[in-house]
């Protein structure tokens, strides 16, 4: 059986329960991205509005997880202003060389998950394996059991499959460790 790891960001919370659903329907272990400041509140919002358009790399809470011991790592991020969250954007800056392969998940209050998607495979320097976005509604409503069902089992036979072949510039060597804390 492939090792997998969740790995998201949740500003709201919407993301979060995905996240959990989705690694429990893989068994798969749970990782969330987190910010050193606080998003709350009107000025937390605007923060993260400024940070998605200017295309800024906050600093998220350093951690030493071997991401490349996984087989696959499934990342989730809202979408913002139709682009891809910032702590997100930071992570994958700085562990894209680590993820083997990667599949890709989005909650979103509207649309735009082709353009976060597109965000996330730029940084990543590779195809995702399969894709998956839910809106806010949907997460609120119990509406998406069914999509992430279906995500998960397409996830399973990704994991089978070989990894795409790597770009030079995503094979530099990163620091020992950077941003995030293990959640369980």
């Amino acid at each position: 059986m492939p090792s997998i790891l969740v790995v998201y960001y949740s500003r709201s919370g919407t993301t979060r329960r995905v996240a959990g659903q989705l690694a429990e329907k893989l068994g798969a272990d749970l990782l969330a991205v987190q910010d050193t400041q606080p998003r709350r509140g009107l000025s937390g919002y605007l923060r993260s509005v400024l940070e998605v358009m200017s295309r800024s790399l906050p600093a998220i809470v350093p951690t030493c997880t071997p991401l490349s011991s996984y087989d696959l790592i499934v990342l989730g991020a809202p979408v913002w202003m139709g682009r891809l969250s910032s702590p997100m954007r930071r992570f994958l800056n700085d562990h894209a060389p680590q993820i083997r392969k990667a599949a890709f998940f989005t909650t979103m209050g509207g649309k735009d998950a082709q353009r976060a998607f597109a965000d996330m495979q730029e940084l990543l320097g590779q195809p995702p394996m399969a894709t998956l976005a839910i809106t806010h509604a949907k997460v609120i409503h119990g509406q998406c059991l069914a999509p992430i069902r279906d995500f998960a089992d397409e996830l399973g036979k990704a994991a089978m499959r070989p990894a795409a072949p790597r770009t030079p510039e995503h094979d530099e060597p990163q620091p020992a460790c950077t941003s995030l804390k293990w959640q369980s």
